[in-house]
């Protein structure tokens, strides 16, 4: 039964958009607003999908709902059916033979995964035009296989596969153009 369940909630994404939905309803009825107050008084968002998360993180590094933002409903269930993509894409294939990471999928599931991200931190900067909104973009990997998993190496990559939603950003509807060149481009 339990398994016949999950199936069901797997196939019916309108039972996944009002169970998400009443999700939202019951964070934000909680009594304890310490994290709402605490992301009021930093005005920082990341949006980026890490398996059991929800899809956003405070400036200090942890998941936080979406309904603990000040953003509709509509948006956090739409930033809640993007985490949820992400954390069961392989059983949303059905194939297991898929990559267990979604930035190792191939172009045509990871590029409209990524694309609906960025997406969702446009419209998460016009609802909070006054926050910093960054977006943690999937597509633009890391090439750790070729140069290594450093501190350095990750500090040379990150402006580029996490970026703010500026105004810029936002006018266009485009990622900046910020790649940062290889690491160790030059260097013998």
């Amino acid at each position: 039964m339990v398994c016949d369940d999950v199936l069901a909630f797997h196939n019916d994404p309108l039972r996944r958009r009002a169970v998400f939905k009443e999700e939202c309803r019951e964070v934000r009825g909680e009594a304890d607003q310490s994290c709402r107050s605490e992301l009021a008084a930093e005005r920082w968002v990341r949006v980026m999908c890490d398996y059991g998360a929800d899809g956003v993180w405070a400036k200090g590094g942890f998941a936080v709902h979406p309904a603990d933002l000040p953003i509709s409903d509509d948006l956090a269930v739409r930033i809640l059916e993007w985490q949820y993509r992400h954390d069961n894409w392989r059983t949303l294939q059905d194939n297991a033979e898929h990559p267990v990471y979604i930035e190792d999928a191939p172009p045509d599931v990871l590029e409209p995964f990524a694309g609906e991200g960025f997406l969702i931190a446009l419209v998460v900067r016009r609802q909070l035009p006054d926050w910093t909104v960054v977006y943690r973009d999937e597509r633009r990997r890391v090439p750790y296989e070729r140069v290594g998993f450093t501190d350095e190496v990750r500090a040379h990559y990150r402006q580029w596969s996490q970026y703010e939603i500026t105004d810029a950003v936002l006018a266009t509807g485009t990622p900046p153009d910020n790649h940062p060149g290889d690491y160790g481009a030059g260097i013998t």
